[in-house]
């Protein structure tokens, strides 16, 4: 069995045992048209079956009204084509109803976003799944307080989400998306492959915990013969990582968001540090 097919299985099995073990009917979860949403509503129809999965498509459109230009172009969105393909019940919100008392940003799209999967996922006895990534978790691109029941890609740098697409059919015009770039906080974009190959180092570094942040940080770029970019861009990650450290202590409450805390520095109790090594499930 490849890894692939082993990582498949993984989550499958796993989401199957989370929705029957807390009582859920299915799943809901966005359908933004991206390879990552994509990837993750695939896995949940394998899972749940088809009929048992909800997609939302949550477009931002100023005419609260939907009028005939903007319901042409929901027809032809990503996420209306990827419900088609699975087979799967989906339903169209305008955000822009419920946004209009606020100030438009990111953030405060992600949160309304969140309540409205969690009004579906209560109305039907659902869970609400995620797909943020592990290159974007680590990183910290996800807007605090807007979480989920189930992180699907939680253990999936973006890089092998590609790979992972093919794997499972997901259909091509999906994997044209573009998640090439990744962007750190200070607008730098980023070749996701650059990153993540650095990610992964820094991730295999924390689980080591045999050597000191400094030290092993010195020793990884010589082993790994960074260039003076890679070396670089390393310590913006890491800064940035450091920065976003906030959003690590509320944020899905996975066994890895403590061990990043614990290596860079964070004040954690004890037994919480026990608690994350003797429970982490984390794909190394």
């Amino acid at each position: 069995m490849s890894w692939l097919q082993s990582m498949e299985k993984h989550i499958c099995t796993k989401l199957q045992k989370f929705i029957e073990d807390e009582g859920y009917a299915g799943a809901v979860l966005e359908l933004d048209g991206g390879i990552e949403s994509t990837v993750a509503a695939t896995l949940a129809s394998n899972a749940l079956g088809n009929s048992n999965v909800l997609g939302l498509i949550l477009p931002y459109v100023e005419n609260p009204d939907l009028n005939e230009s903007s319901k042409t172009f929901l027809s032809q969105s990503h996420g209306f084509v990827i419900a088609e393909h699975l087979n799967i019940n989906y339903e169209v919100v305008n955000v822009f109803n419920s946004l209009t008392a606020f100030n438009e940003n990111d953030d405060a799209i992600s949160r309304v976003k969140t309540m409205i999967k969690y009004y579906y996922a209560d109305m039907n006895k659902y869970a609400v799944l995620d797909f943020t990534s592990l290159t974007d978790a680590m990183l910290g691109n996800f807007t605090k307080h807007a979480g989920s029941d189930f992180a699907m890609l939680i253990n999936m740098h973006k890089k092998d989400i590609f790979d992972f697409a093919r794997s499972i059919n997901v259909p091509y015009y999906a994997t044209k998306r573009n998640l090439s770039i990744t962007t750190l906080n200070d607008g730098t974009k980023v070749s996701c492959y650059t990153v993540d190959k650095i990610l992964y180092d820094i991730n295999k570094m924390i689980f080591k915990k045999d050597e000191a942040f400094e030290d092993g940080f010195d020793r990884l770029c010589i082993e790994r013969k960074y260039s003076s970019y890679e070396r670089n861009l390393a310590e913006d990650i890491i800064m940035q990582m450091k920065k976003n450290m906030h959003k690590y202590k509320i944020s899905y409450g996975t066994e890895q968001f403590i061990n990043w805390r614990v290596w860079l520095g964070d004040d954690i109790p004890e037994e919480v540090v026990l608690l994350a090594d003797n429970n982490n499930e984390m794909v190394k």
